[in-house]
């Protein structure tokens, strides 16, 4: 019996790890992220299945948005927001190379926040593919007039450089984590992301200033939420 119990254990541990070592970090609303590929447009779909798997997973509410996508009353170069079940649905039969991908709620900007960097696929096109993951803003609503200051699809696209971050089967058992094998298959990774990001951020802290390259946003909106907030309070009585 204990060694059944075992495995549950170190899955509750490894999670609690993360949240534990990023405690006393700011927590901000959400998390806003950019994800592009230079080489297989369904890597693409397959990160956002993954982002909004684990937005659900961990309570929170997530949306993907694709680039020159219209519907009635959106006015936006990002399309308008859709859900998880019609990402599953839908996204494979249009892939998209660039997607903005939204989620809401206190701590995924912790936790999406190391989604950063290169990842590599196996098992969706043939060969290896990639996509990029970009950190915009550490937090989900986005103001009407901030909408058209948020970046869109890379051009060109951002070549697959040097070793990615996390490297994974679709369908497979295993996920690398800077080239471990952390042992969490493809299917568990979005309710057990955690042990993925406590796994980059233990290796981050075995090297001198590496803490220091995490959580790094890039805030295209600082400019516009200053802007936004000095109206505010000059509307005030």
């Amino acid at each position: 019996r204990p060694v059944c119990v075992f495995p549950a254990l170190l899955v509750k541990f490894r999670r609690d790890l993360f949240w534990l070592l990023t405690a006393l970090r700011p927590v901000r609303p959400g998390a806003t992220l950019l994800v592009h590929s230079p080489d297989a447009r369904p890597a693409v779909t397959e990160w956002v299945k993954l982002a909004l798997g684990a937005a659900s997973a961990h309570g929170w509410r997530g949306s993907v948005h694709l680039w020159g996508e219209t519907a009635p009353g959106w006015k936006w170069m990002w399309g308008p927001p859709h859900e998880l079940a019609w990402a599953a649905d839908e996204l494979h039969k249009r892939p998209h190379q660039t997607a903005l991908v939204r989620i809401a709620g206190a701590g995924a900007d912790l936790l999406f926040g190391l989604e950063a960097g290169l990842h590599r696929f196996h098992g969706v096109a043939g060969d290896a593919c990639h996509v990029w993951v970009d950190l915009l803003e550490p937090r989900e609503k986005i103001e009407d007039p901030e909408w058209n200051a948020l970046p869109g699809p890379p051009s060109p696209p951002r070549i697959a450089r040097g070793t990615p971050m996390r490297e994974v089967t679709v369908g497979g058992d295993r996920t690398l984590v800077d080239g471990d094998d952390i042992g969490v298959p493809w299917a568990d990774l979005p309710a057990r992301l955690a042990e993925a990001a406590v796994a980059r951020l233990l290796g981050a802290y075995a090297i001198k200033d590496g803490i220091d390259a995490l959580w790094l946003w890039e805030r295209p909106l600082q400019a516009i939420e200053a802007m936004l907030e000095a109206q505010r309070k000059a509307s005030k009585p």
